[in-house]
């Protein structure tokens, strides 16, 4: 069975376009799962030569994020907002596992491609279950993983239009900012939420007052 999660929210405001303020185009990006290791601890099968974009065997391999972004690009650069909605980390297999500074490098080179190919479009990224040392646990404290993911995303301008406690990205894994069109993107971190995810097994609270956070933008 799975289980699917709102990770983003729009609220409010209207489309860059004077013309047709109701009407707008967005890029979404989801599940990219890079696996840059050169073991290639995503693998389920080994095959005797890799080829060039990947192996079916394995998660998505550099050259093959960097097409799917440079055909983004080609089909429209110039997107009112992209979405980016997490679980950009490999799924570890065979027994492998991550560390935190293999999850914050690949953030980080994902952060990056996704930024140079669209410097001038507003990205609202989110965390998923995989983007996590160890897997699902993400928590509504900060962490190392948490503050260097939002020092990479600050440095892009991500959170140049950040609206209420600056830095809840950094101390729970959510945010919320203005974008350009003044459209609203709250980008919620429903990890906390997540069957597998121990840290919250007997949850009884809102993690970070997030629902409160939206109860809030409601009543403005």
């Amino acid at each position: 069975m799975w289980y699917w999660y709102v990770s983003l929210c729009l609220i409010g405001g209207a489309f860059a376009n004077p013309v047709t303020p109701n009407k707008g185009t967005f890029w979404h990006i989801s599940d990219l799962h890079y696996d840059p290791t050169e073991e290639g601890k995503s693998c389920v099968k080994r095959e005797a030569e890799t080829p060039a974009w990947g192996s079916q065997y394995c998660d998505s391999a550099y050259q093959l994020l960097e097409s799917a972004v440079q055909a983004m690009k080609d089909i429209d650069n110039s997107a009112d907002f992209l979405l980016w909605t997490g679980d950009t980390v490999l799924h570890y297999t065979n027994g492998t596992v991550g560390t935190e500074k293999e999850v914050v490098a690949i953030m980080t080179n994902v952060s990056e491609l996704i930024h140079s190919a669209f410097p001038d479009v507003h990205v609202v990224a989110s965390l998923g279950n995989h983007d996590y040392v160890p897997d699902n646990q993400l928590p509504a404290t900060s962490s190392e993983i948490y503050t260097n993911i939002s020092k990479v995303w600050e440095r892009l301008g991500w959170f140049k239009e950040e609206i209420g406690d600056r830095g809840t990205f950094e101390k729970y894994g959510f945010y919320s900012v203005k974008l350009p069109s003044g459209l609203v993107a709250v980008a919620l971190n429903t990890n906390f939420y997540y069957l597998n995810n121990k840290v919250y097994a007997n949850l009884t609270e809102d993690p970070g007052n997030q629902f409160s956070m939206l109860r809030d933008f409601n009543r403005s």
